[in-house]
């Protein structure tokens, strides 16, 4: 059972805004409690449960002490955190978000760092074959990287590869391969990135395989052997450990795009003056006037066609002139 007393004061004691509720693929015990973040300048403390009944207890007992809990909406367990907050929570507001998603945008950030933001053609071998291992090779290629996946299943290593190559857009300069462990593939990767929920799989077998200033990043968590650390000065390898605080910045985006001032003020379609007027998007019937703000808009993009385009000025009919006359003035006398 759960010491009540000990998880409030840890987890309440810094007065945090956010609450990040997550889960993990690794097998790891029921609760840990994470080091504190910053989002959006405020405090923000990260759990991570991998069992149903703790997680609905920890969410009872946070639930009104802690304005934002963000619920991890991906299936990493046989626990479902989001669900549950919406069952469980009362008080506080509940927003799903995807810890992955940070990870990937931590791991993308670091390589093009590493790289003074310049990834074309540098050789990139990734050890994972799973969601977030997939991910990144996608992005990497889409930046003209020469992406090569590698795995504990080569066969599932070798499908992925194939899938995102139907994935890439047409012109990629890469396409993605599979690794195949060729003496030729000796001194030729630039960086090692590995994403498997297991410990210490990257043995000393992939030193040889890295060129003398290799990165190499632990993006697992202890996914790297003891001897490949140790291995590190007779290149003078780079070995980091992703740290995905690098990713907050992407989460405070997605954050602020829930109270996006799109939705509440740019976003609708109502009369004005007695004419039909859309915004932010909404496909207009035929003759309507679109504007670039629903509230208070201060420009007309022009007049709907009713197939979410807009008619050429040749198009317009008496109607639309005398509509698109009102709204012109209209705007001019509120601005």
């Amino acid at each position: 059972m759960l010491d009540t007393s000990a998880l409030m004061e840890i987890i309440l004691n810094n007065k945090p805004e956010y609450l990040l509720v997550g889960s993990t693929a690794r097998k790891s015990k029921k609760f840990s409690i994470l080091p504190n973040r910053t989002i959006n300048n405020m405090v923000a403390s990260s759990i991570l449960i991998t069992d149903q009944y703790t997680c609905n207890h920890i969410l009872g007992l946070v639930d009104g002490k802690v304005p934002v809990i963000l619920a991890d909406i991906e299936g990493k367990q046989d626990v479902n955190i989001f669900a549950s907050a919406k069952k469980v929570i009362r008080h506080s507001r509940i927003i799903p978000y995807k810890p992955n998603d940070m990870t990937l945008e931590a791991a993308d950030v670091l390589l093009n760092k590493h790289f003074n933001y310049d990834l074309i053609n540098k050789n990139i071998l990734i050890f994972g074959t799973g969601n977030l291992a997939g991910k990144l090779a996608l992005r990497l290629s889409e930046r003209n990287a020469s992406v090569t996946i590698s795995g504990r299943n080569q066969q599932k290593a070798s499908q992925l590869a194939n899938l995102i190559n139907i994935l890439l857009p047409k012109f990629s300069h890469n396409t993605v391969k599979a690794f195949t462990h060729n003496k030729s593939d000796e001194n030729q990767f630039d960086a090692l990135v590995s994403f498997v929920s297991a410990e210490r799989v990257l043995n000393s077998n992939y030193f040889k395989y890295l060129t003398p200033d290799a990165l190499v990043v632990d993006g697992g968590i202890n996914n790297l052997s003891e001897e490949l650390i140790e291995l590190k000065n007779h290149k003078d390898l780079s070995i980091i450990r992703l740290d995905t605080r690098i990713g907050l910045p992407f989460v405070e985006s997605f954050l602020n795009a829930f109270d996006n001032d799109f939705f509440q003020n740019v976003v609708g379609e109502k009369k004005i003056d007695g004419v039909n007027c859309v915004a932010g998007g909404i496909i207009g019937s035929h003759g309507d006037i679109i504007l670039d703000n629903i509230s208070s808009p201060t420009q007309v993009i022009g007049v709907a066609n009713g197939l979410g385009g807009l008619k050429d000025e040749g198009e317009y009919n008496s109607a639309d002139k005398r509509q698109l006359s009102i709204l012109q003035q209209r705007i001019l006398s509120d601005n």
